[in-house]
Formats: structure tokens, sequence, C-alpha cells
């Protein structure tokens, strides 16, 4: 949801080009901003807007034990704890 929040995009789960693949890619190529809504023109805080896409990040993870707990998702989106480096797949290297 949160990812969907960000880019402005419906998901779609067509052989690993959806929205969350489009994150996943953008990460990689530290570029997250530009999967951003183009609708916000950029009017939005940068730092709370890639804390919003990490956390969806890691929510999304292949491997379930790395997603955070709700818990953990409040704490990182409060800003009390910091948001843990990523260590994330694409669909194609997590077959």
């Amino acid at each position: 949801v949160r990812l969907e929040i960000a880019s402005g995009e419906i998901p779609q789960c067509l052989k690993g080009n959806g929205l969350v693949e489009k994150f996943r890619r953008v990460y990689y190529s530290n570029s997250l901003l530009d999967a951003v809504d183009r609708r916000l023109n950029g009017d939005f805080d940068e730092e709370q807007m890639k804390r919003v896409i990490l956390i969806g990040l890691l929510c999304v993870q292949f491997d379930h034990h790395m997603r955070p707990s709700s818990k953990e998702v409040l704490g990182y989106l409060e800003g009390r704890l910091p948001v843990p480096q990523l260590h994330i797949k694409t669909c194609k290297q997590a077959k």
C-alpha cells in the first residue's frame, strides 16, 4: 500500500513487471524518487518519501522472515528506529 501511495499507481501482477518490481529497480539504480507520483510535482519531503518507499520495500521482501513486524514498521515511520539496509532481490533473482 505504501508503494501505491508513493507512486500513485495500482499494482499489476504481470510477470514481474508490477509496482513492487518497479520500486526494486529504482532502489537498485539508486533513484528511488524517480518512481514517485509525478502529479505531486516534487511537493513532498524527499527524505520522508524515501523512508516510506524503503519501508514499503522491507514489507514485500520475498523471504517473509526478513519482513518487519507491525511494531517495527511503526517505529520506522515515527523515526524512533532507523530503517535497516535492504537486501532485496528481483523476481528473477528469487527463482
